[in-house]
């Protein structure tokens, strides 16, 4: 879902280069402008960015000027498949050549991660510092593994931290 930080429409592909024939090669507003790309909580859908508690950065970030990208994970809303590190990786990946490739925005992007959402915010920004600008990684599962160890001492934690995760590696 694409938020953008103007009153334009989000154009698509063709509607896009119908646009600039009919305005002298000129681009929306909204393609120069920042865009945050948000990579959700656990168990946060994006549908729910657009209502109280849960639409503060939503709103924060669209009173700026910046564009908020927003998607669900596999498994999440109605997509299919499963939410892995892997995955979501992936489809960091893919939301990111959708925001360059097929949106077109030119301006200056970032990424915002909270929770699982820090797991695609940082493989993002790690692998390719060329198009992210700027990460916030916010109570990530970066270190997920250390702290149910830290929180839970014993010595079956590690194992039932494998098999609940079936091997997690964020």
């Amino acid at each position: 879902m694409v938020f953008p930080s103007t009153p334009e429409k989000v154009l698509s592909s063709k509607e896009l280069e119908d646009y600039r024939n009919s305005n002298e090669g000129k681009d929306p507003d909204y393609l120069s402008m920042p865009t945050i790309i948000c990579c959700n909580p656990n168990a946060l859908f994006y549908h729910h960015m657009v209502n109280a508690p849960n639409n503060y950065w939503l709103s924060f970030y669209l009173k700026k000027g910046i564009n908020i990208v927003a998607w669900n994970y596999r498994g999440y809303g109605n997509t299919k498949g499963s939410c892995t590190p892997y995955n979501v990786k992936s489809d960091g990946e893919s939301v990111l050549y959708f925001v360059t490739n097929e949106l077109g925005i030119k301006g200056k992007i970032g990424v915002y991660g909270r929770s699982l959402g820090g797991i695609c915010a940082t493989h993002l920004a790690a692998n390719y510092p060329d198009k992210i600008e700027l990460l916030i990684a916010d109570r990530t599962f970066g270190n997920f593994r250390d702290i149910s160890l830290r929180k839970f001492p014993g010595s079956g934690t590690s194992y039932l931290f494998d098999l609940i995760t079936l091997k997690w590696e964020a």
